[in-house]
Order: C-alpha cells, then structure tokens, then sequence
C-alpha cells in the first residue's frame, strides 16, 4: 500500500516470533526451562501443555523451544502435528493421519522394523462401512501397503513400545492451535493422546487456550473436563505474564517504528503529549497483549497519515485504543460528537438544549451517555478515564484553542472523525 508519503506499508499480520532475538517479552529462559522437560526420555509418554488465552504468544514459545533444540539438543526428533489443516470426520481418520506424520518424522531413525510395525498399526484404524465385495478389494490394497493387521493391536503396541524403549533419541511431538478444533474433533485429539498413540519415549508438547478445551472435554454435566484433562496432562505450563512494563515498551517501539516508516515529524507539544502517554497507565493497560499492539498499529498505519499537522497524534493514538477495546464508547464519539465538544459542527451552542436531548442539567451529557452503555464498573471507569484525558474534561474549562491539535477543539474532532474531510468552521 502506498500513502500520502509515498512509503509501501506491510501490515502487522500476529506471526509469532521465530528466534530469540526477537523475544520482546524475556520469554527465552521459560523455553529454555520447557525445552529441558520435554527432551527427558522416560519410560512411559510425557503430556506437556503450554496454556494461555488467544494471542498472548503460545506459538513464539513453540519456535523459541525449536530453535533451541536445532542449536543445543540436535539429536532430539522433533514432529509437528497440525490437526487442524484437515479435516477428519472420525477417530480413525484422525490416527491414521498422525500415523503418518509419525511414521515420516521417525525415518530419521533409519529402524525399518518400528516402520513396518507403525504402519500395521495404522492398518487397524482403516476401517470402510462398505458392500462386502469393495470392501475385500480395498482391505486387500490395505494390506499391501500398510501390512496385514492380524496381530492383535495390544501386541503390535507392546512391539513398538520395545523398540522405541532402545531408541536414544528423545522424541518429541508439537501440537498447536489446539483450541481451533471443533469440541468434537478435541475430544478425538485427546483421545489419541491418551490411549492409542502414547508410546514409549515420546512426549507430547500441547498449546491451547484452556477454557474451549474444558468446555470440550466436558459432557452433558457429568463428566468434568478439567479432571479429564488433568489425566492426560502430566505437566501445565501457564504461559509467563507478560509485564506491563513490557508492554508498555513494545507499544512504544512499534509506534516508533511506525513513525520512522511513515517518515513523521511532530512539533513540541505533539513530542511532550506522546511521551506523557507511553506512560498513562491506565491508557496504556487498555492493551493486555502483544496481538492487541499489532492491532493498533496497522489501525494507526491506516489514519496517522492523513491526520498528521491536523489532529494530535497522542489524541489519535488514544481515539484508536478506545475503538479497538472500548468500540462502545468510540462509537459514542461518532454518533454524539456534541456531547463531547458542544461546538461541534454548531452555529450556537445552547448548554440548556444539549441537557433537555440528553438528560438532565444534573449530569453531564457525555457521562449520561457513557452510564447508557450499561458497562461492567471497571470498564466504565476505564472509559471514563480516557475520555477525560481525551477531551479535557477534568479541566475547569475546555480549552478551544487549534494550536495543540487537541480534539477538544471542533476542528480537530471533525478531522479525527473525518480523515481527509476539509474543514467546515
């Protein structure tokens, strides 16, 4: 995309980190730490998970975690396992796909007895609701791909638990994205875990969200997911807090960068009113994670450019993190502009007319409309806050001068609203 500037932007797209010079957020020990766990070879399968909500960096932990065995542990066997790029109907699709996958990522071990092992394994899930006659043909094909399944499941597990048993390489399998599955798809996922893929020596490392996996474990009221799930998962690794101090330092990068990019110069009041904000907590802690940040920025990639030298960038920062965790309240900005700033778009600004439309002299119209919304205390005083810093109104009086660019004044509001509109005083 070109703009006014003549800068080709790339948008932020939430990819994860790949190394740990990226690391924004001292998350490298925490994979050192987790990498130590999985590497171990034990006699039984070892269930690890990585468990945090949406967009708070499961997966750069993932890639910190690989990067370090690529540099430090390269005899360690590494699988990925996406479930989710398929799609499978039931269980036996499932395993047969992990299978697999399986079966690709331990050739590295050159053992053509586990393969073979692994692939009549894999014979005992192909299972067809056929006419008897297909059927025969296709388990006659299966046969000679995959090996004849006539040994008993219990007995092909117990053979490629002993081969597996003398295998020096620790194993370990990745699975991410887990709560992108259906309920019914992590109910199967689990299953394999559990009971039909948990060989010797192979640990599993999970990433999910964890309430939308209970939700799917659970059933019907009876069975509890969190119980089920603390069967399966040996070891629970919440992802590490990220810091507000943290994150209030990447917000500030990423602007600056963003200002670099778009190649912005700002004048002294604009300069003292960013550096206020990058530390306004209360602001600021609007933003809960890195996903949020990149958000912001692409917004602000979109409106910086035509509102620069006509509405102050701290005020378009702050407009852009209300409508992006508050769009309630932005949207109050957008319908009730005079509620805000009374002179807005106004021959005459009658105080006694603004009350009458929006209740009465008693309270004011902004605050009337805020306490409409009906939103929970902490967002209620979240947005109180940001708007008294946005439009002055913890001051005795607004001030109306355009000098600052402060959306306090009609002009300026009407340009944030309005990007590229011209002004109509």
């Amino acid at each position: 995309m070109t703009h006014g500037f003549g800068t080709h932007i790339q948008w932020h797209h939430d990819d994860a980190i790949k190394t740990a010079t990226e690391d924004c957020f001292e998350r490298v020990q925490f994979a050192k730490d987790l990498t130590a766990l999985l590497i171990q070879k034990g006699t039984l399968s070892t269930v690890i998970s990585i468990e945090a909500d949406w967009g708070n960096g499961k997966t750069s932990i993932i890639n910190l975690i690989k990067e370090n065995i690529h540099e430090n542990h390269p005899n360690v066997v590494v699988i990925d396992f996406a479930p989710w790029l398929f799609s499978f109907a039931s269980l036996e699709d499932l395993v047969r796909k992990f299978l697999c996958d399986l079966i690709m990522g331990l050739n590295i071990l050159g053992c053509k007895s586990l393969t073979k092992l692994l692939k009549k394994y894999a014979g005992h899930y192909l299972t067809f609701p056929l006419q008897h006659s297909l059927k025969s043909l296709i388990t006659s094909w299966i046969s000679r791909k995959f090996g004849s399944p006539k040994v008993s499941i219990e007995a092909l597990k117990k053979d490629i638990n002993k081969i597996l048993a003398q295998n020096d390489k620790p194993i370990v399998v990745i699975i991410d994205d887990i709560d992108r599955l259906q309920p019914k798809e992590i109910k199967m996922l689990f299953q394999l875990i559990k009971s039909i893929c948990n060989f010797t020596g192979i640990n599993y490392l999970l990433a999910y969200a964890r309430t939308p996996v209970i939700q799917a474990l659970s059933y019907n009221g009876i069975y509890d997911g969190d119980l089920y799930l603390e069967k399966i998962v040996q070891v629970v690794n919440f992802l590490p807090v990220i810091s507000k101090f943290h994150l209030q330092k990447f917000l500030k990068k990423e602007i600056q960068k963003l200002f670099s990019l778009l190649n912005l110069q700002f004048r002294d009041y604009e300069k003292l009113r960013l550096s206020w904000l990058y530390h306004e907590r209360k602001i600021i802690n609007l933003l809960a994670k890195p996903r949020d940040v990149h958000q912001l920025v692409n917004q602000l990639k979109l409106i910086l450019p035509t509102t620069h030298n006509q509405v102050n960038a701290a005020d378009v920062i702050i407009h852009q993190i209300l409508a992006l965790k508050l769009p309630r309240v932005a949207e109050l900005i957008r319908n009730h502009p005079r509620c805000f700033v009374p002179a807005y778009e106004a021959d005459s600004y009658s105080a006694q007319s603004l009350h009458e439309e929006y209740g009465s002299g008693e309270i004011k119209p902004h605050i009337y409309l805020l306490k409409s919304l009906g939103l929970p205390q902490i967002e209620y005083n979240n947005a109180l806050h940001t708007l008294n810093v946005l439009f002055n109104f913890q001051q005795e009086e607004v001030s109306f001068h355009s000098e600052d660019l402060r959306v306090s004044h009609p002009n300026h509001l009407q340009k944030l609203l309005h990007p590229g509109s011209h002004i109509h005083n």
